[in-house]
C-alpha cells in the first residue's frame, strides 16, 4: 500500500519497519486481496511467484491490535500452506520462528502466563505486553472478535498437518517422546520461587520470539472462552498439533497410518508446565499489585486452570447442539476444509461490546452472531488422542485435588449413556484410551497382560511359558487354536474358495481365522497370571513396585522409591474410571464390542463377516454349542446329530447371532435368549460336574473334578466362554452366575486373599480371616490342602502346596499330589513366620491353582471373541464382581424398577384396570413365578445387569418391557389368557372388567395371577413365529 505509505512489501533478507503498522482501509484492503488470491490455484501460483515477499508483507500484519487486517493476514497464511508448494515455502523461510512468535501472540494468555515470560523491569515500558497481559482468561480485547481468533488458531492447525511444522511448534528433536519431569508431579515443588528457580529458566530464551509453553497455554485458556466457534476450533487445533488420533486397534484400522507419539508427548508436557508457570506467574503479579511475597490467598485458592479443567469444562456445557457456523470438522484431520474456509467473504461485523465481567471460564452467549456449534465431539476426540499417550492419561486422571477428572469423566459418561449415536461410540471409545494400562517407562511389557494385538510376523508373540506351561497348551487345543487346527480351517475356507480364488471375502476370513486363534492363545497365556503369581505367594505383592514404600531403609535405591509412588499414585487416580456407575460400564463395553465386531444386523448373515445363524438341538444343548464350536458331538459322536455345519460358530460373530431350533419355527431375539439360558442350565447342572458352588448355588466356580466324569470339560469351556463373550456383544444375559474371583482372572486382575470369599465363603472366614486374627498355633497346619473339596472322588487325598522357598527355583508346575497317609516332616507344617504365604499358596489354589486347565480354556474362548486390546481396557473399568454382573445379570428381580420402566402400547393402559391387577398379582407372586413371567414375557431368567432400564432388542438397541392388551374381540372372552411376543419385550393382557371377580382390586388381582400361572406354565418354552 503506496497510498499512505504505511505498508510496503519488503524482500526477504530486508529489515522491517520498527513502529508498528496502523490499521488503514487501504491495508485491510490489500491484505483482504491476498487472502482472496491465495483461495484459488491459480491464485496461489501466481502469489508463490512473488515468495518470499509475499510472507514478508504479511508477516507484520500478524498483531493483534490490527483486527481486521490481522484475520485476512492469517486467512492469507492458510491459502499458502494449502498447497504443498507454499508449505515448503513456510518450512524454509528463514524468519519462521517469528511467524510462529506473531501466530502465538495473537492469542490470549492465560492467568500468570504473561507474567511470568515478561521481565518486571520492561513491563511497564512495554505497551504491547501490558495490553497482553490485559488478555488473559481466554477473553479477547474488545476490538479482537471470535473471527480473528478462529482464524488464528485454524492457521495454526493448517500448519500442524504438516509435520515438520508440528515439531517445530511443538520445539520437537527427536521421534523418541521426552521424558516428563519428576518435578512437575513433586509436590515438594510447590513453592513458586524454588520451581522457578531449579526447573524453569530454560523456558525463557533471551531473543527467542517464540514459546511452545506458552502456544499450549494459550490454546488451553481459549476453551473456556465465550465464543463457542473458537472453542470448537481449538479443539480441533489442539488434535492437530498431535497428529492422527490413536487408532491402535478396531475394525477400521489403517495399517499405513502414522502415529506423531512424540508430538502428542511434546503437548502432554508443554500443558503441564504452562499449568505450573501459571502458578509462578499469578504470584508475581499478586506481588506487583501489592500483595505479599509469593503466591496470596487468591491465586492459592484459584489454581491456574489445567488442560483437564478446561476440556471437562467443554464436555459439561449445557448449551444445546447446533450446526456450526464456520468451523472446521471434527474427525479427522484430512477432513479439514481450508477451500470453504478461505472462500468465505464475509468481513468482520460492527464491534460488540466487551462481554461483562465475572468468573473466570464462565460460558455466557457466545458473542458472535450465528448458530453455536456443539464443541463436546471435538473434545472427546481431544481427550482420546491426549489418553493414546501414558503420561497424557495420567495427567488427564491425576486431576483429583480440584475435580476435573471426576468433572471430564462425568461428561464423558453423560454423553456414553446419552442418545446420540455417534457421540456415545466417541466418548466410548475415548474413555476406553483412559482405561489403559499406566506402564511405568522402562516396565517389561511381559509382566503385564496383553494389550496389544499382533504384529507382522506372529499372530501373536507367546513367551517361554506358553512352550512349558501344559494349561495354556490344553486350552488352546480345546478351543481350537491350535497350529494343526488353524491349518485345517484355512485349508477349508481355500476349498470353499476354489471356484473363486481371488474372492475379496477369501482373504477376509482368513485373516479373521489367524487372529481369533491368536487372540485365544494370548488370552489363554495371560490368564495364568505367569511371575505376577510367584511374586505374590512369596510376598504378597505381585510385583516389586507395589510393595509399600520403607521410609526408614536407607539402603532403598531412590529410582526404586520414585516408581513404587508412581506405581501407588497410578492405582489410585486409575479410581476415577472403577468407580462409574454399572449402566454406564454396561453401555461403554457394548459400544467397544460393537466397535471391534461391529453393529448386530438383521441382514444376511455371512459367518465371519455378517452374523451366523446356528440351528440348535434342544436335547442336548451343551453337545450342540461344541458342535458349532467345531467340538462336534463331545459326548457321543453318533448321539446328537445336528442340521448346522461343524465351525459355525467357530470365528466371532461379526453382526450377530440368529438361533433357531430344529424343528421350530420361531427365531429372534427371544429365542437366542431361551438359547442362552438352556445352556447355561446345563452347565450348571450337578450333573455334568463343570461348576461347583459354595454359597448354596448363588454362584458358580469351576470345578476341579470336572474331567473326571466328563472327559470333554476343557472343551465345553472354552465354547462357553466364546458364548459368554457372544452374550455380552448382543446386551444379552447368559444366567451362569461365575464368581467375582474367576472373573478377575478373566480381565487380569491381581489376586487377592479376598478373593477366596467369592469361592468358600465359610473356608474364607474359619481358615483366612481365623489365622490372620489369632496365628497358626493350635491347628497343626501344614502345607497342604484336599484335591477334592466335595469329597467324592479322592477322599483322603491331597495336593502339597509350595513353600516359598520353592516358588523360587520351580518350573511350571503348581502343585504335586500325592496320596493319604504319605509321612509328613517338620518342614511340611507352617510355621507362625510362614502363616502369610501359607494362606497366599492356599487361595491361589482354591481359586486357580486347582482349576487352571478350566479356567485357561474358559479363558481362550472368552478371547476368540475379545481381542486383547479390549480386555486390558476392561481391566481398567470393570471388576470382578462387575463382568458377572454383565454375564448374568442382576440376582434378583427389583419390581418397583420393572414397573418405573415400563412401558405401555396405549397411553390409557398406564391407568387401566387390567394393569393395576396385573401389577397387584406381580407383588403377590414369588421369587420363582416373577422369573416364569419373565421369561414368558421376554425369554429372560434373569433381568439384565442395571435393571430393566437396559432390556434390548434383537440388534442390541433398547426395547422396554412393554404391556399391551390382547386385540378384540379375544380381549374380552371368559378365561382369555395373556399373550406375550418375547423377541420384543411385549406382555399382552385381556381385559378385565372391575367388580366382575369380587369388589374392589384384589379380586381382579387373583384372577389376574390365575391366569398369568396358567399361560407361564405352559407357554415359557418354545416360541412360533406368527
Amino acid at each position: 500500500d503506496g497510498e499512505d505509505g504505511e505498508e510496503e512489501l519488503y524482500e526477504d533478507g530486508e529489515e522491517e519497519p520498527v513502529e508498528p503498522i496502523k490499521h488503514s482501509p487501504g491495508g485491510v484492503e490489500a491484505v483482504g486481496l491476498i487472502a482472496r488470491l491465495t483461495s484459488s490455484d491459480a491464485g496461489r501460483r501466481a502469489l508463490l511467484a512473488h515468495a518470499p515477499g509475499v510472507v514478508g508483507y504479511l508477516l507484520p500484519c500478524l498483531r493483534a491490535e490490527l483486527g481486521q487486517t490481522a484475520a485476512f493476514a492469517v486467512r492469507a497464511l492458510c491459502g499458502i500452506a494449502r498447497s504443498r508448494h507454499g508449505m515448503q515455502l513456510l518450512l524454509r523461510y528463514e524468519r519462521a520462528d517469528r511467524l510462529m512468535g506473531n501466530l502465538s501472540g495473537m492469542l490470549p494468555d492465560a492467568p500468570g502466563v504473561a507474567e511470568f515470560f515478561i521481565d518486571d523491569d520492561d513491563a511497564a515500558d512495554d505497551d504491547a505486553d501490558d495490553a497482553r497481559l490485559d488478555r488473559v482468561g481466554g477473553a479477547p480485547p474488545q476490538h479482537m472478535r471470535g473471527q480473528v481468533l478462529s482464524e488464528v488458531v485454524i492457521a495454526i492447525a493448517t500448519l500442524s498437518q504438516e509435520k515438520a511444522w508440528r515439531w517445530r511448534l511443538l520445539d520437537i528433536t527427536s521421534d523418541v517422546p521426552r521424558s516428563v519431569p519428576d518435578f512437575l508431579d513433586d509436590p515438594s515443588a510447590s513453592s513458586a520461587d524454588v520451581f522457578e528457580e531449579t526447573h524453569l529458566k530454560n523456558l525463557k530464551i533471551p531473543g527467542r520470539e517464540f514459546s511452545t509453553v506458552r502456544l499450549v497455554a494459550s490454546l488451553v485458556a481459549l476453551l473456556r472462552s465465550p465464543h463457542q466457534e473458537v472453542v470448537f476450533n481449538t479443539l480441533y487445533c489442539i488434535n492437530c498439533l498431535m497428529g492422527e488420533p490413536p487408532q491402535s486397534w478396531g475394525r477400521g484400522r489403517d495399517p499405513n497410518r502414522e502415529e506423531d507419539h512424540a508430538a502428542r508427548r511434546a503437548l502432554v508436557v508443554a500443558a503441564a508446565f504452562g499449568r505450573r508457570i501459571a502458578a509462578v506467574g499469578r504470584g508475581r503479579r499478586s506481588a506487583r499489585d501489592g500483595g505479599d511475597d509469593g503466591e496470596s490467598e487468591e491465586t492459592t485458592a484459584t489454581p491456574p486452570h489445567s488442560l483437564t479443567g478446561a476440556l471437562a469444562h467443554v464436555l459439561n456445557s449445557k448449551k444445546p447442539p447446533q450446526a456450526p457456523a464456520k468451523v472446521v470438522g471434527v474427525s479427522r484431520v484430512s477432513d479439514l476444509n481450508v477451500e470453504d474456509l478461505l472462500n468465505d467473504e464475509s468481513s468482520a461485523a460492527d464491534e460488540e461490546p466487551a462481554p461483562d465481567e465475572g468468573d473466570e471460564g464462565d460460558e455466557g452467549p457466545a458473542p458472535d452472531e450465528g448458530p453455536a456449534p456443539d464443541c463436546r465431539l471435538n473434545a472427546t476426540l481431544v481427550v482420546a488422542n491426549i489418553a493414546g499417550d501414558v503420561e497424557g492419561r495420567r495427567m488427564i486422571l491425576g486431576s483429583v485435588d480440584d475435580g476435573a477428572s471426576a468433572a471430564l469423566v462425568a461428561g464423558l459418561a453423560e454423553m456414553l449413556v446419552g442418545s446420540d449415536a455417534d457421540r456415545a461410540m466417541l466418548a466410548a471409545y475415548s474413555m476406553g484410551e483412559l482405561a489403559r494400562p499406566l506402564r511405568l517407562d522402562d516396565d517389561d511389557p511381559g509382566t503385564y497382560p496383553r494389550e496389544m494385538g499382533y504384529d507382522d510376523q506372529s499372530p501373536v508373540s507367546l513367551d517361554e511359558e506358553f512352550i512349558r506351561d501344559s494349561s495354556a497348551k490344553v486350552a488352546v487345543r480345546a478351543a481350537r487354536a491350535d497350529d494343526g487346527f488353524l491349518g485345517a480351517q484355512l485349508g477349508g475356507v481355500d476349498r470353499a474358495f476354489d471356484q473363486m480364488p481371488n474372492h475379496p471375502l477369501r482373504d477376509q476370513v482368513r485373516e479373521m481365522l489367524r487372529t481369533s486363534a491368536a487372540n485365544a492363545r494370548s488370552a489363554a497365556v495371560d490368564v495364568l497370571g505367569g511371575a505376577g503369581i510367584s511374586r505374590w505367594i512369596q510376598t504378597g505383592y505381585a510385583r516389586v513396585e507395589d510393595e509399600p514404600i520403607d521410609h526408614t531403609a536407607n539402603d532403598e535405591a531412590p529410582d526404586l522409591t520414585a516408581r513404587r509412588a508412581r506405581r501407588a499414585r497410578d492405582h489410585a487416580i486409575g479410581a476415577v474410571l472403577r468407580d462409574l456407575d454399572l449402566n454406564v460400564k454396561r453401555q461403554w463395553l457394548l459400544e467397544m464390542l460393537r466397535w471391534e465386531l461391529g453393529q448386530v444386523n438383521a441382514g444376511v448373515p455371512v459367518p465371519g463377516l455378517t452374523g451366523v445363524t446356528l440351528t440348535c438341538e434342544r436335547a442336548a444343548p451343551l453337545e450342540d454349542l461344541c458342535h458349532h464350536c467345531c467340538v462336534s458331538n463331545a459326548h457321543d459322536p453318533g448321539g446328537v446329530p445336528s442340521s448346522t455345519q461343524p465351525g459355525t460358530f467357530l470365528m466371532p460373530p461379526r453382526g450377530g447371532v440368529l438361533v433357531k431350533f430344529k424343528g421350530e419355527r420361531g427365531a429372534g431375539a427371544a429365542v437366542r435368549r431361551e438359547w442362552m439360558s438352556l445352556i447355561a442350565a446345563a452347565a450348571g447342572d450337578r450333573g455334568n460336574l463343570l461348576f461347583a458352588s459354595n454359597d448354596g448355588g448363588v454362584t458358580l466356580h469351576p470345578n476341579a473334578m470336572s474331567g473326571e466324569v466328563t472327559p470333554e470339560h476343557l472343551e465345553y469351556f472354552a465354547s462357553l466362554g466364546r458364548l459368554a463373550a457372544v452374550a455380552l456383544y448382543h446386551g444379552e444375559t447368559l444366567p451362569l452366575r461365575l464368581t467375582s474371583a474367576f472373573c478377575s482372572r478373566l480381565l487380569g486382575h491381581e489376586m487377592a486373599l479376598t478373593d477366596l470369599e467369592s469361592v468358600d465363603p465359610a473356608l474364607y472366614r474359619n481358615q483366612v480371616v481365623y489365622v490372620q486374627e489369632h496365628g497358626v498355633g493350635g491347628l497343626d497346619l501344614t502345607w497342604s490342602d484336599t484335591m477334592d473339596p466335595t469329597g467324592v472322588f479322592h477322599p483322603g487325598k491331597t495336593r502339597r502346596l509350595r513353600k516359598p522357598s520353592e516358588w523360587a527355583d520351580a518350573g511350571a508346575g503348581f502343585h504335586v499330589e500325592r496320596a493319604s497317609g504319605a509321612s509328613e516332616t517338620s518342614e511340611s507344617e507352617v510355621t507362625e513366620a510362614e502363616s502369610g504365604a501359607y494362606l497366599r499358596a492356599l487361595v491361589h489354589h482354591r481359586v486357580l491353582g486347582a482349576v487352571r486347565d478350566q479356567t485357561s480354556a474358559f479363558a481362550a474362548g472368552f478371547g476368540a471373541v475379545v481381542p486383547p486390546q479390549l480386555r486390558a481396557r476392561m481391566r481398567g473399568i470393570l471388576d470382578g464382581s462387575d463382568l458377572s454382573l454383565l454375564i448374568a445379570g442382576a440376582a434378583s428381580i427389583d419390581l418397583d424398577d420393572w414397573r418405573r420402566h415400563a412401558a405401555y402400547q396405549d397411553a390409557r393402559l398406564a391407568f387401566a384396570f387390567s394393569t393395576e391387577c396385573f401389577w397387584r398379582a406381580m407383588e403377590e407372586f414369588t421369587r420363582e413365578e416373577r422369573i416364569k413371567v419373565l421369561q414368558f414375557a421376554t425369554g429372560l431368567t434373569s433381568p439384565p445387569a442395571g435393571g430393566f432400564r437396559n432390556l434390548v432388542g434383537y440388534l442390541g438397541d433398547a426395547v422396554p418391557f412393554t404391556l399391551g392388551e390382547l386385540a378384540p374381540p379375544g380381549r374380552d372372552e371368559d378365561g382369555a389368557l395373556p399373550m406375550a411376543h418375547a423377541c420384543f419385550n411385549v406382555l399382552r393382557l385381556p381385559r378385565l372388567v372391575e367388580g366382575a371377580f369380587g369388589k374392589g382390586i384384589e379380586g381382579g388381582a387373583k384372577e389376574m395371577a390365575r391366569r398369568l400361572r396358567i399361560a407361564v406354565g405352559v407357554g415359557v418354552q418354545g416360541f412360533d413365529d406368527f
